[in-house]
């Protein structure tokens, strides 16, 4: 059994430049990333396929079976403008046993005060592949830095596991 992450997010180039690095570390480790997509065309899925990832169509993923991940990682730019994003982001939240992610400036203000800020340093794999993923968005801008923010909450038995291995 492998783990699953979902990705929510505006635009294919939205997401790699945000969060490509954190993509391409889940997938290297193991783990299925589904990266879902308003109007998700064929020719957009390249600079996902580089990060090692899948794109599937918002619409047919919202409207298929039900999809039952580990991990969702959220632009908070998506969730503002999509009330079931909004619907399915607040109870995987509630539910406390999903990980949740977002990034963007854009953070609601009833998800800020549950989720608390993250900042992942990519590994040098991670920081190549999204340079190469950010280029085939057609971006002239070669993405800098080591970290990627997020805002995250961690379900209820993951937070208690991680206490208990700290001391």
């Amino acid at each position: 059994m492998r783990f699953e992450l979902d990705v929510l997010g505006g635009s294919v180039e939205d997401v790699v430049k945000n969060a490509g690095g954190r993509l391409f570390d889940r997938a290297r480790a193991g783990w299925d990333v589904t990266v879902l997509i308003p109007k998700l065309h064929d020719g957009d899925v390249r600079p996902l396929q580089i990060l090692g990832v899948r794109g599937v169509d918002l619409e047919a993923a919202l409207t298929g079976p039900p999809r039952c991940p580990a991990a969702y990682l959220v632009a908070a730019s998506l969730w503002v403008k999509d009330r079931r994003v909004r619907a399915l982001v607040g109870s995987a939240v509630d539910s406390g046993m999903h990980t949740v992610m977002m990034w963007g400036e854009q953070c609601p203000l009833e998800l800020t005060r549950r989720l608390v800020l993250e900042s992942r340093e990519m590994s040098s794999a991670a920081r190549a592949f999204k340079a190469h993923a950010v280029a085939a968005c057609g971006s002239d801008r070669t993405p800098t830095g080591f970290v990627e923010n997020f805002r995250s909450a961690t379900p209820i038995g993951q937070a208690a596991l991680h206490l208990t291995s700290a001391r």
